[in-house]
């Protein structure tokens, strides 16, 4: 992806970008060494210096059970402090596929697991190159970080109409935080914890560290539908391109951004296809099917296409 993710940070906050980072390989994380890869050494376990007299030394990971398939089982059996973002009837319905908070141990195994992934020895607990959630460093119990957080799991949008805000999913967050489309700096401040520094994995790989450059107003995160549904719309297309190993160029869709708020999940899979797979630059008649008709003719398109693309055939459609 290009750079223009990172263009016009809010300057509230300090975004500093790690780089790409590759994950451990499974010799590493049998036979010893770092518990994370070395680049994220110094941002996620070292000493964290705010200020000279402010130093954050907790790490806490906060995951994606949908993506780490039995998370809730897992945390239990590491023995390691964790909550889930989730309460009461929600949690007992929807707590393995809910956020939930975990602290972190770097000599641990399950924090190995987090970074490692070995193409020739792959494993369903390895999660290097999946998009888990992200990282908070800060000097809080996993209580107020939890307290934190829960705020911003159900927000309002610009009517004052109740969203649930998937801020865990790192594309929405890294989006968030550098673009600052929605106010997700709030993230980044709270007057039970003090500072909290995020670092978080973008649409290109590339790991960045958020900061809040002073204290924050304690204010509710605001989101703008339309542009929530921008977010949504990356991670479909980023999701359906590397299940279906194709190249995925962000650019190539910022046309539809307009379009994305009235679209169907179908269109997402035909546009990685159209552009991504087949690299045409037509542009595709992006809107949500009013009719059956309409709906057949989108599932015919895809179908179409996807079996060029599987059998290796030029575009044709």
């Amino acid at each position: 992806m290009s750079n223009k993710l990172y263009h016009e940070p809010m300057p509230e906050v300090v975004i500093e970008k790690i780089g790409l980072i590759e994950p451990l390989r499974t010799d590493m994380e049998n036979h010893g060494g770092s518990c994370v890869p070395s680049k994220l050494v110094t941002p996620l376990f070292e000493p964290f210096h705010i200020s000279d007299r402010l130093i954050i030394h907790n790490t806490y990971a906060i995951l994606d059970a949908s993506i780490v398939k039995n998370l809730p089982e897992r945390l239990a059996d590491t023995g390691l402090e964790h909550r889930c973002l989730y309460q009461g009837e929600a949690l007992e319905e929807q707590g393995d596929i809910a956020p939930w908070i975990v602290r972190l141990d770097p000599a641990h195994a399950f924090t190995k697991q987090l970074f490692t992934y070995d193409p020739e020895d792959a494993a369903p607990w390895h999660h290097g190159t999946d998009r888990i959630g992200f990282f908070v460093r800060v000097d809080a119990s996993i209580d107020a970080i939890w307290q934190h957080f829960r705020r911003f799991v159900r927000v309002k949008d610009e009517n004052g109409q109740f969203a649930f805000l998937r801020f865990w999913d790192p594309h929405v967050l890294a989006d968030g935080l550098v673009n600052g489309d929605t106010d997700f700096k709030m993230l980044l401040h709270d007057r039970h914890t003090g500072p909290i520094a995020i670092v978080v994995r973008g649409y290109d790989n590339t790991y960045v560290t958020a900061l809040a450059r002073a204290p924050l107003p304690n204010r509710a995160i605001v989101v703008n539908r339309a542009k929530l549904a921008v977010h949504f719309g990356y991670r479909r297309l980023h999701s359906f391109c590397q299940t279906n190993d194709i190249d995925y160029d962000p650019d190539a869709y910022r046309r539809y951004e307009s379009v994305m708020h009235n679209a169907d999940e179908i269109d997402y899979h035909i546009l990685a296809l159209h552009h991504g797979h087949f690299n045409r630059d037509e542009t595709y008649n992006m809107r949500r099917a009013q009719t059956f008709g309409e709906q057949n003719r989108k599932t015919q398109l895809y179908n179409q296409l996807l079996f060029r693309k599987n059998q290796r055939l030029p575009h044709g459609v």
